[in-house]
């Protein structure tokens, strides 16, 4: 609204001209600013932390542009101003918006988005009431640069922001830092689609509350267009803020983003037209309403999809190069507060009853000599030991840790994707995102095994592979997969073992929840019958882990007596 005042003030018969200027000059400083102050910020080595450095400078150089503003009496200098504002608070912007997924989990970001949009909101309606009360730009303009300054302040004093340790900071590289800022649409069609989503909103959310000022001072030509524009923006905000709250505490209830994103656009479409169509005073009351109940879908929803559909190595906090792991396989992630573990015990002594075809018996499996020891045994026989001709001898894995893929094949995020999406939570910032990439690697696989000459080979379902939600309708890409998978072992004389659930919990079934809900309690009893068949050993690694919260990724239920 300022911005349209002091371009009517300085070139009255061309405002418009000189609104899109001001605004499309910004707009091209803000595209740059926010995705290198988010860049930047995940770099920053800082004893304050990785955010409040970014908080702060951003914050001053957005006041001192408002500063610049308040004192232009020039088209140049005004562009200036709002090049200074744009950059400034989009740096702030983007240290907030990284800030909340290192704090927040997942199934909570549906409601925080909302509070979020509920809060640039209510800085649009403050703006509005500063420039419709104060006197004159200038005073306006001071009077939102102190403001600013005030607004960032107790979250910079209060910030739980943590240094990141240089150790897990990689070789800054210009080429791999500039190819970071490309994600492939078709390697990633759900973050594409989230993307052109966000943009289509905001600009034409923007445009809409751009020109207010125009539209109502000449095409509805109201007496105190000034005054219209702080009605119709109190209005607004106030469906805006319920609106978001809700369908965010829905978003998250339901586990589910896209379908209010789709209801959004159709609700913002209809205030659109209808603005188009009748222009009068009524007509911009009741489109007001529409578009503030649109927009506030749409941000209580908007944040959150755009987290949860980010690449892997791409997601604020994430370091650098997460995809140049393909090189050199990768570890699985290694927790600062890693345990032991002991997947596979339990499962030898089954066996060989559990075989699915009768295996060879083999007899060239033998010991070589062990080191000597004085207390040892067979230094005194000094022969090699030899072991039942009956014997398996096999080697596991688990699918988080060497799979990939996590994006591959309509597979889903699971629990360990939040979990490593955490700054904090893996030592040397390691993922499974790409791991020893078997998804794509799974015929050298099964010719490393062959090679080894092992009987057997024990893998894990990703269960958001083969049901990206959790439940209802099966991935026929990732039962494929799997089917193929089995078929290229038994090819190889090698017995396939199948492990069902390892940890890997759908994050969709997480927001609703976790395993405590009743829908996730009767999918937990059928996994839990269905290992007591396959493994021997139902509950350990629901219960120390999913349930108790004992075992990474430390998802324990609300009920549990440790949550508690």
């Amino acid at each position: 609204m300022l911005l349209g005042l002091q371009a009517a003030a300085l070139t009255p018969d061309h405002k418009e001209a000189t609104l899109s200027l001001v605004t499309g000059i910004g707009a091209a400083v803000s595209t740059l600013a926010n995705p290198l102050a988010g860049a930047f910020s995940d770099r920053t080595t800082s004893r304050l932390g990785r955010r409040v450095p970014w908080l702060v400078g951003g914050t001053v150089v957005g006041a001192l542009g408002l500063v610049v503003l308040a004192l232009a009496d020039t088209v140049p200098v005004m562009v200036l101003g709002w090049c200074l504002v744009q950059a400034g608070l989009n740096g702030t912007l983007a240290a907030l918006t990284a800030a909340v997924p290192d704090l927040v989990p997942v199934e909570q970001r549906g409601l925080v988005s909302g509070v979020v949009g509920m809060t640039q909101t209510l800085g649009i309606v403050v703006g509005t009431g500063v420039a419709t009360l104060v006197a004159g730009t200038t005073g306006a303009y001071l009077v939102l640069a102190v403001l600013v300054v005030a607004a960032v302040t107790p979250f910079v004093l209060r910030s739980m922001d943590r240094p990141l340790p240089r150790g897990h900071l990689p070789p800054t590289r210009v080429a791999d830092f500039l190819r970071g800022f490309w994600i492939s649409p078709r390697q990633h069609p759900d973050f594409a689609w989230a993307w052109a989503t966000r943009f289509l909103a905001t600009i034409a959310n923007s445009i809409c509350t751009m020109y207010l000022l125009f539209f109502l001072t000449d095409a509805v030509r109201v007496d105190d267009p000034e005054l219209g524009v702080l009605v119709l923006t109190l209005l607004y905000a106030a469906c805006l803020v319920v609106s978001a709250i809700v369908a965010g505490m829905w978003s998250d209830r339901l586990g589910v983003r896209k379908p209010f994103v789709m209801v959004s656009g159709l609700v913002m479409s209809s205030a659109a037209v209808l603005l188009a169509l009748v222009q009068t005073w009524p007509a911009a009351l009741v489109g007001a309403v529409i578009l503030g109940v649109g927009y506030g879908i749409y941000l209580a929803v908007d944040f959150a999809l755009i987290t949860q559909v980010l690449p892997p190595g791409r997601r604020p906090g994430a370091r650098p190069g997460g995809h140049q792991h393909r090189q050199r396989p990768a570890p699985g992630p290694r927790a600062r507060t890693r345990r032991p573990d002991h997947h596979v015990v339990g499962e030898a002594r089954h066996a060989r009853r559990r075989l699915p075809h009768p295996l060879p018996p083999r007899g060239r499996h033998r010991c070589r000599r062990r080191p000597a020891h004085p207390q040892d045994p067979l230094r005194r026989l000094g022969e090699p030991v030899p072991l039942p001709r009956d014997l398996v001898i096999g080697t596991s894995t688990a699918s988080y840790q060497i799979e990939g893929g996590v994006t591959a094949g309509g597979r889903g995020r699971s629990i360990w994707d939040d979990f490593c999406d955490r700054p904090d939570a893996i030592a040397d910032g390691s993922s499974g995102a790409v791991a020893c990439d078997s998804y794509h690697r799974w015929d050298e696989d099964v010719d490393l095994l062959r090679g080894l000459g092992v009987d057997a080979y024990r893998f894990s379902i990703a269960w958001p592979r083969i049901q990206p939600t959790g439940d209802g309708a099966a991935n026929p890409v990732g039962l494929d997969f799997y089917d193929r998978a089995v078929d290229a072992l038994c090819e190889a004389g090698v017995a396939p073992f199948a492990t069902l659930y390892h940890w890997d919990l759908p994050s969709a079934l997480q927001a609703k929840g976790g395993l405590d809900g009743p829908r996730d309690r009767r999918a937990l009893r059928r996994l839990r019958r269905s290992r007591r068949r396959s493994a021997g050993r139902p509950g350990r690694d629901v219960d120390a882990g999913q349930r108790a919260g004992r075992l990474d990724p430390l998802r324990a239920c609300d009920r549990h007596p440790r949550a508690r």
